[in-house]
């Protein structure tokens, strides 16, 4: 029995260790008062199995015995006439086992609402922990499972695992208690009762508690490799189209979908099993009990027996079916909820979040000028093939700073670490005076970030350049103006809905280019006092990204702008230019500077006819 139940409590401690103390003290609450309501269901078992005594009594005019003569009197109907007591035992019996199932609904209802609730709470929870987190755990898992974790993982952990096991409670205080109720009744058929639905329990658990964990695991990795397949052909639609790669996915999603379909097959046949086995047992256990009792006692022991048991076992096969099933749904949802889990468990290890919460209000020194780098250490937890060493650098306010250097030099880390992505593992970073989550916090929209890869949202222009906040907080004439800026005003204004035009799934509709200048729009809506920009113009054509690359320029002395390039073009201008290698430094200075204390970069230079 530990082995059975053993699995589910670590299931359930685990599940807790997510749930607020005020909402497990609710939860210990519901436990208490389905507990209660198991009361009823005794009481009301008892009422009618002295019903049907007291019915055999009164057919054949004889004294219905002690026990029952206590219960009358109990009741205060001892002096009603016969007819009397069995109407009054049968509406009391009736509307107590009624009842109790309707306060069960209504427990049950308000219940599943209250932890719908906590579920929407602790994925926002969950989502805000995930987004606050340094790229290596965002990026640790595919899309898909990180939000099969976030979505329906939280739902299954909330609504079915800790719903099920409060349930649980009431189904298995039924069990007890009317087994309590038999022992006193008759020990004979407690003892029968007991023996032949837990043997029966212990055989359909080990014959699918296997298989209902198998299923669960099955379905939750085929839900998320349906999604992982078909965004895989939406996003490289294109390239299926003209290798004519259409059969190969249809046949992939069939064959996917055809698995996922027999596993729900599988999960929801299982309950019909144990009904059946249940519903069979108390039917040859009536007959058996009946044949037994004819032969050993008089029908009238034998009817009133027959009724204790009918009476029993008309509560108890639901109750017993509940728990058969609330221990097979604790299985499957086990296989359900490991995504889930283990995002938990990488989001509480990673400390890496405590320390960016906890440096997020800090404010050093507001006369801090520019962004400074102070013997700034960073490795990858991951990996040992690179870190950055001791790295000091200023890039002063209001200037233009480029950093170049070969692939794997340590451009996007520095980058990440300036806008708070990561943190240094030794060393300091200021921003205009503060760390660079505190300047974030205290003025959110002071940093813009230009990545090299673009990413749009299904909906309008104005929605896409006002990405992340509520279009209406931007007049139309901001948004016109970082337009212009990006050089995309003249195009906007020729669509057929102007700023309201969509613009399609991921920009489809756009260009390359147009997205990128689209993306540049977007950053410099908010007059950032501080701009990053990552390869942000490699998607253009060369008279674009002059243009670009002038307005970048006309920013001196308005925003400090940091620019990650390759392309020389971009950054010939920079006031000053930083050159990384391998994590370290290796030059500085201006363009014309770099290319002296740089061999490679020079090189470079005079391929570019600079």
């Amino acid at each position: 029995m530990h082995k059975v139940f053993g699995g589910r409590f670590a299931l359930l401690r685990n599940c807790l260790t997510i749930v607020e103390a005020r909402d497990k003290k609710k939860l210990i609450v519901f436990g208490i008062l389905q507990f209660s309501l198991s009361m009823l269901d005794l009481l009301g078992v008892v009422i009618l199995g002295a019903l049907g005594a007291l019915s055999i009594a009164g057919i054949n005019s004889r004294d219905p015995g002690d026990r029952i003569s206590k219960l009358l009197s109990f009741f205060r109907i001892d002096g009603y006439s016969f007819q009397s007591q069995a109407i009054i035992l049968a509406v009391l019996g009736t509307c107590l086992l009624i009842g109790r199932t309707l306060f069960t609904v209504i427990l049950n209802r308000s219940l599943l609402f209250f932890l719908a609730e906590r579920s929407s709470e602790i994925s926002s929870k969950l989502f805000e922990k995930f987004l606050s987190s340094p790229p290596h755990i965002v990026y640790r898992n595919s899309p898909q499972k990180t939000l099969f974790a976030l979505s329906r993982g939280v739902d299954v952990l909330t609504v079915q695992i800790l719903g099920t096991s409060v349930s649980l409670i009431s189904d298995i205080s039924t069990l007890v208690l009317l087994t309590i109720g038999l022992l006193v009744v008759d020990p004979i058929i407690a003892v029968f009762t007991i023996v032949l639905f837990s043997v029966a329990g212990l055989a359909l658990y080990f014959y699918m508690n296997v298989r209902a964990r198998k299923y669960g695991q099955i379905r939750t990795q085929l839900e998320i490799d349906i999604n992982k397949r078909f965004i895989e052909a939406y996003s490289t639609f294109r390239e299926i189209y003209v290798h004519s790669r259409q059969a190969h996915y249809t046949s992939m999603f069939q064959g996917l979908r055809r698995k996922s379909s027999v596993a729900i097959a599988e999960v929801s046949f299982m309950p019909s099993i144990s009904k059946f086995v249940i519903e069979t047992l108390i039917l040859l256990g009536a007959i058996v009990i009946g044949i037994l009792q004819f032969t050993l006692n008089d029908a009238y022991r034998a009817v009133g027996t027959i009724s204790v048991f009918f009476a029993a076992g008309f509560r108890l096969a639901p109750a017993l079916l509940r728990v058969q099933q609330g221990i097979l749904n604790l299985k499957t949802s086990g296989g359900q909820i490991e995504p889930t889990l283990e995002l938990i468990d990488q989001l509480q290890k990673e400390s890496r979040v405590t320390t960016l919460d906890s440096e997020s209000t800090v404010k050093v020194d507001a006369l801090v000028k520019g962004v400074h780098f102070n013997q700034v250490d960073y490795s990858y937890p991951e990996t040992n093939n690179f870190r950055i060493q001791n790295l000091t650098l200023h890039f002063r306010e209001n200037e233009i700073t480029a950093l170049v250097g070969p692939s794997g030099s340590g451009k996007s880390t520095l980058v990440d670490l300036l806008l708070g992505v990561l943190s240094p593992e030794r060393g300091s970073i200021l921003l205009f005076g503060q760390t660079p989550r505190g300047f974030i916090r205290s003025e959110p929209m002071s940093v813009s970030y230009v990545p090299q890869n673009t990413s749009l949202v299904e909906g309008t222009v104005r929605e896409n350049v006002a990405l992340g906040f509520e279009p209406s907080v931007f007049s139309d004439s901001e948004i016109w103006d970082s337009l212009k800026f990006a050089n995309l005003d003249a195009y906007v204004r020729e669509l057929p809905d102007g700023l309201d035009t969509q613009i399609g799934i991921d920009g489809l509709s756009l260009s390359g280019g147009q997205q990128q200048r689209l993306s540049l729009a977007r950053a410099i809506l908010t007059r950032p006092r501080l701009l990053v920009l990552d390869e942000a113009t490699s998607n253009l054509d060369a008279e674009t990204e002059d243009s670009i690359s002038q307005a970048i320029h006309n920013l001196r002395g308005i925003t400090t702008v940091v620019m990650i390039a390759h392309r020389l073009s971009s950054v010939r201008n920079a006031d000053e230019v930083f050159y990384l290698r391998d994590g370290y430094l290796i030059a500085s200075g201006d363009f014309d500077s770099v290319r002296t204390q740089v061999p490679d970069f020079n090189r470079q230079a005079n391929l570019m006819g600079f």
